[in-house]
């Protein structure tokens, strides 16, 4: 009996050692510090996040306010590529955008606060352009920048780029402005206004002599002429695929965009484009409304 009861006793004193051992002398709010510790490991530092850019947008000032910087617009291709060379203003807002990086990237001065676009604003010389408009309806101006983003042989689309001022950084009790860069590129516009394209209902038939193509676009039937098409292109007409290289974009009084269809087994665009009023808010853009009409 005797023997039974230690082997018991044995047993019971290495449970409570195997289970609370690690907290011999550790305070009793030791868990939550540790848990505490570990999250704060992890955790983006604010602060440090602010005085980085604060010493990044400090730099940028310095080294512009060092160089004079034109407020005419180039007018020589020539000069476009020059650091500096201005290629877009509204004067009367004192906002000019700059040349920089040989091109390669372009330097935004908006009402003294400046910034870096890591853009290639002036691609086979095309000049960008420069809207205000208040594009979110929070009764701000926002500014948006129309650059080329390149053309070639049956392809030649631009890019939107919206900058708004996005918080501030304070180092030294100086304000320090930050921006929010949101890019509507070719590849968004191709996806957002065929993504109303219903594929399954495309259909290619023939009617007094002509090729003719139904295409539904956000529910309603468009019919384009195909009459370029050949025997080729109706046996293989399962594999079409709608899409398009070329987009318009208006950023004046809103954003609109236009791309015409093109009909991959043809070869060919269609003289039909699909269009759509963008909308823009907290740095995402969406189509809101989409209609089909003649490109040409």
């Amino acid at each position: 009996m005797k023997k039974v009861i230690f082997i018991f006793i044995v047993m019971l004193a290495m449970c409570l050692l195997s289970c609370g051992f690690e907290n011999i002398g550790k305070p009793k709010d030791a868990d939550a510090a540790d848990n505490k510790n570990s999250n704060s490991e992890t955790a983006p530092n604010h602060a440090d996040d602010i005085d980085d850019s604060a010493d990044y947008l400090q730099e940028i000032k310095e080294y512009i306010e060092a160089r004079p910087l034109d407020t005419d617009i180039t007018d020589s291709w020539d000069k476009m590529g020059e650091d500096f060379a201005c290629i877009a203003a509204i004067p009367e807002k004192n906002i000019y955008l700059y040349a920089y990086n040989n091109g390669q990237s372009m330097l935004l001065n908006y009402q003294g606060k400046y910034e870096l676009l890591d853009y290639c604003g002036i691609a086979r010389y095309y000049f960008p352009e420069i809207f205000l408009y208040d594009y979110n309806g929070d009764g701000k101006e926002e500014l948006a920048i129309k650059f080329h983003r390149g053309s070639g042989t049956g392809m030649y689309y631009d890019a939107l780029l919206i900058v708004e001022v996005n918080g501030t950084a304070k180092r030294n009790n100086e304000i320090f402005y930050r921006f929010r860069h949101s890019l509507l590129d070719y590849d968004d516009i191709n996806e957002m206004l065929f993504s109303y394209v219903d594929d399954k209902k495309t259909e290619l038939y023939s009617e007094n002599e002509r090729y003719l193509l139904d295409i539904y676009v956000d529910g309603i039937k468009y019919t384009a002429d195909m009459s370029f098409a050949d025997e080729n292109n109706i046996e293989h007409f399962s594999e079409i695929v709608l899409n398009s290289e070329i987009n318009d974009i208006n950023a004046k009084d809103g954003i609109t965009v236009k791309t015409p269809i093109f009909v991959n087994t043809s070869m060919y665009y269609l003289s039909e484009a699909i269009c759509a009023e963008i909308s823009y808010n907290d740095g995402k853009f969406q189509a809101k409304k989409i209609w089909v009409e003649k490109y040409f």
